[in-house]
């Protein structure tokens, strides 16, 4: 059985050398366990929030003139850019 200390230092050693990694099941339950899995759950709700308010925001400034259809064409094009982990150029 996995420790929550072995799991941390299997994840740093991943995370430092820039690698991928499997998590077997009872893995996984200390994740959700120490509450790692709502701590995510959170930030993934925090910055879909985040692109809610700025596309809302977006379309009252097109709406209202303060910005042209290409600046929000490619907005958007830059918002799914980073969605997706893409580079810009």
């Amino acid at each position: 059985m996995t420790t929550l200390p072995e799991l941390h230092r299997k994840m740093s050693s991943k995370i430092e050398r820039q690698k991928g990694m499997q998590l077997a099941p009872m893995e996984l339950n200390l994740l959700v366990e120490c509450g790692a899995f709502e701590t995510l759950t959170k930030a993934a709700a925090d910055a879909h929030r985040e692109i809610v308010e700025e596309i809302a925001q977006q379309r009252a400034d097109l709406k209202a003139g303060r910005i042209s259809h290409k600046e929000n064409a490619d907005k958007a094009m830059e918002r799914l850019q980073t969605i997706l982990g893409k580079d810009k150029s």
